[in-house]
Order: structure tokens, then C-alpha cells, then sequence
């Protein structure tokens, strides 16, 4: 005789959407070394094929509804996304001042930007493309996916928000403590726009975005003023 588990089939669709980056972490590894050549896209490719599997996945259990998917147009929310994008930026960096001032006990405020950004000589179209579609994947995983597998267990808003944040901030984990810590912030903003704005994934998308081709920006400013 079987006894069937309530909610087993969500369950281990929240364990899988929870950890994505385990195996694109590997992923990108054994294809960085196979090309042997530090890119923006050989470094995200593995994250976006384990991103879009466990995605993908998720939607052929049946548990997460793609119909579901807002991708509205909202100016407001627009604007809104790109000043959180640069907020994210601002909050990540004093975050990272601050624990590295508790950590060694002085003061550095010359962070350097993400080393998957900074490592790369030459930004090509086809890296550019990486970081959208990645990013993408992200908040289809980390905002879309995630929340929807946590309604189904009627859990208050806070707690939902605590769950997404910390799931989020510890698919980070593995470029440090203080990663962790700075996207505990960024994962909370991000998450409240999703759901202020009525869970339109295009303005955390937009965050995003913002977040990290500022970032870029600034590595081609970091890289250019280290030669000179």
C-alpha cells in the first residue's frame, strides 16, 4: 500500500529551484577550461544551462504555471527598477565597506568589481547577451518560480520574503561571506519590487539589469584607469 506525501511534489521543487547554482558553477568550470579563454559568456554559460534546466524542470512537474508570467509594461515601475538597480549597487558597497572594516579593522572603500566583469579584457556583444539572458533566468528562478512554490504553502508575506532573500543570498555563498551578506540587501529589494508592482517580473528584471551593466560599466572604468 502507498501513502501519498502532501505537497512531496512541491517540496522537491522548492529543494531543486532553492540550490541552481551548485551545478552551473561546475558547469562553467569545465567549460572555462575547455575553451581555456576568460569571457563573460564561457563563465555565465554554465549557470544559464543549469538555470534553464532546473527551470524548465519545474514547469513540467506542473508546479510552476509559465501562463503566470507577468511581463507587463509599466513606466513607474520602470523608473522605479532603474533607481533600485543603482540602489542595489550603493547598498552592496557599503555593506562590503563596513565587513571589511570589522574583518581587518580598517577602513577600504576601493572595492573591486565583480571578478567575472573585471577578469574579462574585451566585453563582446555576445557577452553582453550572456548577462541578459542570465539575469533573466535568475528572476524566473529566484523571483517567478520561487515565490509561486512558496504561495502554494499559504505562508504570511513576511515569511515568504525571508525565505526568497536567503535562498537567493545563499546561491551566492560561493564568492564569500560578504557576497552573501550584500545579497541578503539586494535579494530584499528586489523581491519587494516583485511584489509591489503586482509580481511583474519585468521590473526586478529591469533591477537587474541595471545593477550588474552598471557594474560592467564600471569595471571597463576600473580596468581602464589600472593601465594608465
Amino acid at each position: 500500500m502507498t501513502y501519498p506525501i502532501p505537497y512531496l511534489k512541491t517540496i522537491m521543487v522548492l529543494v531543486m529551484l532553492s540550490l541552481p547554482v551548485g551545478l552551473g558553477v561546475n558547469a562553467s568550470y569545465f567549460i572555462t577550461s575547455a575553451i581555456r579563454k576568460k569571457r563573460i559568456s564561457t563563465n555565465y554559460l554554465g549557470l544559464i544551462i543549469s538555470y534553464a534546466l532546473v527551470f524548465l524542470v519545474s514547469v513540467l512537474t506542473g508546479v510552476v504555471h509559465p501562463a503566470d508570467i507577468r511581463f507587463d509594461a509599466d513606466l513607474p515601475g520602470a523608473a522605479a527598477a532603474v533607481a533600485a538597480g543603482c540602489l542595489c549597487i550603493g547598498v552592496e558597497y557599503l555593506v562590503g565597506v563596513f565587513l571589511t572594516f570589522f574583518s581587518a579593522g580598517r577602513w577600504v572603500f576601493r572595492i573591486s568589481v565583480h571578478s567575472v566583469y573585471s577578469d574579462t579584457e574585451k566585453i563582446s556583444l555576445g557577452d553582453i547577451l550572456a548577462v541578459v539572458v542570465f539575469v533573466i533566468l535568475e528572476e524566473l528562478i529566484f523571483r517567478f518560480a520561487l515565490m509561486s512554490v512558496l504561495s502554494g504553502f499559504s505562508l504570511p508575506a513576511a515569511v515568504m520574503i525571508g525565505i526568497a532573500v536567503c535562498i537567493f543570498a545563499l546561491n551566492h555563498v560561493h564568492w564569500g561571506l560578504i557576497s552573501f551578506i550584500q545579497k541578503l540587501f539586494s535579494g530584499c529589494i528586489f523581491v519587494l519590487l516583485y511584489i509591489v508592482f503586482n509580481r511583474n517580473i519585468l521590473i526586478p528584471v529591469l533591477a537587474h539589469l541595471t545593477q550588474n551593466c552598471v557594474l560592467l560599466w564600471l569595471s571597463r572604468i576600473g580596468k581602464k584607469a589600472n593601465h594608465e
